[in-house]
């Protein structure tokens, strides 16, 4: 077996339209937690960065979301690994913003509007697990990996890993480093992640954003 390489996580999260309330774990403290849980992801308690669900946000770039965190903390950046023959057991969508679907479409012709899937209402819950199943037959929220654009960073995209992913004990973040240091300095010199195989995905170039 042997580990794949997934991009980086970034805490505290980045603040955006999305993030609304702060993370509730210091830079510090979610290190510590990191290390000792041996390296591997721990589930994350704080509210930030929540567009799409509740998990493990990564993006595939070093220090995607720039400079230190406005509010004054200091960032962390830590490469995220996975088993591989983990990773090939979960189902992965890319959910776009809006989405229209056909069946809504052609009961309601004159007054049908497209569905928001981002955000973290019932509603938009009910709509992301509803066009998971719609382009990938028998999947959940549960056990699937979901890749969108960063809402205001439309050209960006993320992952998020899902609670179950992360409770596998699969998901490494050995290499955690603070900004400004020499060892964050090395994480950068491994570049980006290659994320090709996110245009293959279910649900890619469909939908709408606003």
């Amino acid at each position: 077996m042997h580990d794949i390489s997934l991009g980086c996580y970034i805490f505290p999260p980045a603040t955006s339209s999305v993030t609304r309330q702060p993370n509730q774990l210091t830079s510090q403290a979610e290190a510590e937690a990191i290390h000792k849980n041996d390296g591997k992801a721990v589930q994350s308690v704080g509210n930030g960065g929540r567009q799409i669900g509740p998990g493990l946000y990564i993006l595939n770039s070093f220090q995607g979301w720039g400079d230190n965190d406005p509010k004054g903390d200091v960032r962390w950046d830590c490469v995220v690994t996975v088993d591989a023959d983990e990773w090939d057991k979960w189902n992965k969508v890319y959910l776009p913003e809006l989405f229209t679907f056909p069946e809504d479409a052609e009961k309601k012709k004159d007054t049908c509007k497209p569905l928001e899937l981002w955000k973290m209402f019932p509603t938009s819950r009910k709509n992301r697990l509803r066009f998971i199943g719609y382009v990938s037959p028998g999947a959940t929220i549960e056990d699937t990996v979901l890749f969108s654009k960063v809402k205001d960073y439309l050209h960006m995209t993320q992952g998020l890993l899902p609670p179950a992913l992360i409770d596998t004990g699969k998901v490494h973040l050995a290499q955690c480093a603070e900004r400004g240091t020499e060892a964050n300095k090395k994480i950068g010199k491994m570049g980006a992640a290659d994320w090709g195989f996110v245009e293959s995905l279910p649900g890619y170039g469909m939908g709408a954003y606003n």
